[in-house]
C-alpha cells in the first residue's frame, strides 16, 4: 500500500540558498523568502531558526566574514518576525544570537520598535529598547526618536523626563549626538512644552556641557507653536542669545503649520533679511488657500522682490494668485499681476494663460503668441465652454476643429460641452454623431451626456438618420 510522504528541504539546503542570495546582494528577495519561512513555524519547515543560523555559520569560514553574514541574517529574521507581528520571537533572536557574537544591528531594532508602535504596543517598544541596550547595542538617532514616540503616545511624562535625565548623564559624545534627536521625537509628538521648555532641563543641559544648536532651537520653536503654546514659543525665541535667520524661518513655518496666518505674516513683514525660498512658498500657499488673505499673498510677493528674492521660475505661486483673483472676480488685480510678470521678463505658462481667459477684452491669444506658449487641451476646452455658454455653437465647433488640427486629442470634457450645446440648440443629430465619434476613439461618454441626448431624441419629432439614432439608443442602454 502506497503512502504519501512529504519531503522537506534540509536546513543545509536553506542555508545554501541564503548564502547565495546574500552573496548576490538580493536582500529584498531574502526578506520575502524569510517571511514565508518564518510563517511555516518549526514543524512546517522541520528545523528551528537557531538550527538555520548554526547551519549558515558552519558553512562559512571562521572569521569576520562569517560573523557579518550571521549578523545580517539575524537582522533579517528580526524584520521577518516583526512583519508578521511576532514580536516575542523577534526579541528572542537578539538574546539567542548574543552568545554567537552576531546580534542583529540597530536598524533591525528600530524596525521592530516601529512595528510595535504601529500596532499599539508602546510599552513593549520601550521595554524592548531597555532590554536590548543591556546587550551592548548602541542606540542611534532614529531609535531615540522611536522611544520618545512610544512614551509620548502613552502620555508617560515621567518616562520622558527619566530618558532625558539618563541621556544627559551619559558620556558627552553620546549626549551631544542624540540630544537633538530626542527633541525631534518630542516635537513630533507635540510634547516640547512638557519637558524641554522647562528651565531646569535647559540648565541641566548647560551643566553637562551640551550646547543646543540652532537646529535644536528651531525644532523646539516649531513644536511649541504646533502644540498651541504660542506665548511660550515667543518667549523662548526672545530669550535666545544669538537669534539666526533659521530661527525666524521656524517661527514663520510653525505659525503656518498651526494655521496662525496673521502671526506668520506679521513675523515675515517685520524681518529685514531674506528667508529660504521654501519658507516663502509655505507662507504663500497658506495665504492663497484663504480668500481673505489673497491681498497679503500679493504683498508677500512684493516684499520678496524688495528683498531681492526672485520667485520660482515656474511661477506657480503667481498662478495661484491670478487664479484666486479671477475666482473672486477681482480681474483688475489679476491683470496687473500679469503685467508685472511681463515687466520682469517671466514667461507665463499655458495654465496661467488659460486662467487669464476669464478677463474680458484681454487678448490672451496674442500674449500666448508673443511668449510662444502653445495651447493645450484644457485651454481649448475653456474656449469651447465659453462659446457654448453664449450659445455660439458655430464658433465652438470651429475651435474644436482647430484643436484637432493642431495635433491635440480632445478628451471627454470638450466633447461633453459640445454635446450639451448641440442638444440645447436642437441639433440632436450632431450630438449623436459626436457620441459615436467618442465611442470610435475609445472615449466613454459621461452618464449626463447620454441622458441629455436621450432626452433630446425623445423630444425631437423628426431625425435625418434613424439608423444612427437606433444604433445610439442600442449602445446607450447596454
Amino acid at each position: 500500500m502506497e503512502r504519501n510522504v512529504t519531503f522537506l528541504p534540509s536546513v543545509q539546503a536553506y542555508a545554501t540558498v541564503i548564502r547565495i542570495v546574500f552573496g548576490c546582494g538580493l536582500d529584498q528577495k531574502l526578506n520575502n523568502f524569510l517571511v514565508e519561512l518564518v510563517r511555516k513555524g518549526d514543524k512546517g519547515r522541520g528545523f528551528s531558526v537557531m538550527d538555520l543560523l548554526k547551519a549558515v555559520g558552519e558553512a562559512e569560514e571562521e572569521g569576520k566574514g562569517s560573523l557579518l553574514l550571521l549578523s545580517r541574517l539575524s537582522s533579517a529574521l528580526v524584520k521577518a518576525y516583526a512583519n508578521l507581528d511576532m514580536f516575542d520571537q523577534a526579541i528572542d533572536i537578539f538574546f539567542q544570537t548574543s552568545p554567537l557574537g552576531c546580534v542583529p544591528d540597530i536598524q533591525a531594532l528600530s524596525f521592530l520598535m516601529n512595528r510595535m508602535i504601529a500596532s499599539g504596543e508602546n510599552n513593549m517598544a520601550v521595554a524592548t529598547f531597555m532590554q536590548i541596550e543591556r546587550l551592548g547595542l548602541d542606540a542611534d538617532a532614529n531609535t531615540y526618536v522611536l522611544v520618545v514616540q512610544a512614551l509620548c503616545r502613552n502620555e508617560d511624562t515621567k518616562g520622558v523626563e527619566k530618558l532625558l535625565s539618563r541621556l544627559l548623564n551619559s558620556e558627552p559624545r553620546k549626549c551631544s549626538v542624540f540630544y537633538m534627536n530626542f527633541i525631534e521625537g518630542l516635537c513630533l509628538n507635540q510634547m516640547a512644552g512638557m519637558v524641554l521648555y522647562k528651565r531646569h532641563s535647559l540648565k541641566l543641559m548647560e551643566d553637562r556641557g551640551v550646547e543646543p544648536t540652532s537646529v535644536t532651537h528651531n525644532m523646539v520653536i516649531e513644536g511649541l507653536i504646533v502644540a498651541d503654546k504660542l506665548d511660550e514659543a515667543e518667549a523662548f525665541y526672545e530669550r535666545l542669545e544669538h537669534k539666526s535667520r533659521e530661527n525666524d524661518a521656524s517661527m514663520v513655518k510653525g505659525y503656518c503649520e498651526a494655521g496662525c496666518l496673521d502671526q506668520a505674516f506679521e513675523r515675515f513683514i517685520s524681518l529685514e533679511c531674506p528667508l529660504p525660498k521654501s519658507v516663502y512658498f509655505t507662507l504663500f500657499t497658506s495665504l492663497c488657500a484663504e480668500n481673505d488673505y489673497i491681498s497679503k499673498a500679493q504683498e508677500l510677493l512684493e516684499r520678496m522682490w524688495e528683498l531681492g528674492v526672485e520667485p520660482e521660475k515656474s511661477m506657480y505661486g503667481k498662478l495661484i494668485v491670478i487664479n484666486t483673483y479671477c475666482r473672486l472676480n477681482e480681474l483688475k488685480e489679476a491683470y496687473a499681476l500679469f503685467i508685472r510678470m511681463k515687466t520682469m521678463g517671466i514667461k507665463p505658462d499655458v495654465v496661467t494663460c488659460t486662467v487669464l481667459l476669464n478677463i474680458p477684452k484681454f487678448d490672451t491669444k496674442r500674449e500666448m503668441k508673443a511668449f510662444d506658449v502653445k495651447p493645450d487641451v484644457v485651454y481649448y476646452t475653456f474656449l469651447i465652454a465659453q462659446q457654448c455658454k453664449i450659445q455660439d455653437l458655430q464658433e465652438a465647433e470651429r475651435i474644436f476643429a482647430e484643436m484637432i488640427e493642431s495635433g491635440l486629442e480632445p478628451d471627454v470634457v470638450p466633447y461633453t460641452a459640445l454635446i450639451a450645446s448641440c442638444c440645447r440648440n436642437g441639433f440632436v443629430h450632431k450630438a449623436v454623431t459626436l457620441i459615436q465619434e467618442m465611442w470610435g476613439k475609445g472615449i466613454e461618454p459621461t452618464t449626463a451626456s447620454l441622458s441629455t441626448v436621450q432626452y433630446a431624441i425623445l423630444k425631437a419629432k423628426r431625425l435625418r438618420s434613424k439608423k444612427v439614432i437606433q444604433e445610439f439608443m442600442k449602445r446607450a442602454y447596454i
